[in-house]
């Protein structure tokens, strides 16, 4: 039901975030071919989940509370 990403963009953490990611991202939710996709995350050395609310198995999905490690640089 998860999967990950694969051949993701080579500029995915670019600042400003590229074009090139949102046309990934809009590939993924238009093949709809699973609930949720995990993605390195480009803020934070951890791990998001992309959520797919038009497949057929997203209302089957379960969200644990999981603890985040905050950068501080987004506090404040």
């Amino acid at each position: 039901m998860i999967e990950g990403a694969t051949e993701i963009p080579p500029d995915w953490n670019a600042i400003p975030f590229s074009e090139s990611t949102q046309v990934y991202g809009d590939n993924w939710l238009e093949g709809n071919e699973s609930a949720a996709m995990k993605l390195p995350s480009a803020v934070v050395p951890d791990t998001n989940v992309l959520l797919n609310p038009t497949h057929p198995d997203f209302s089957k999905l379960v969200v644990d509370d999981v603890p985040v490690k905050w950068d501080p640089r987004l506090i404040g």
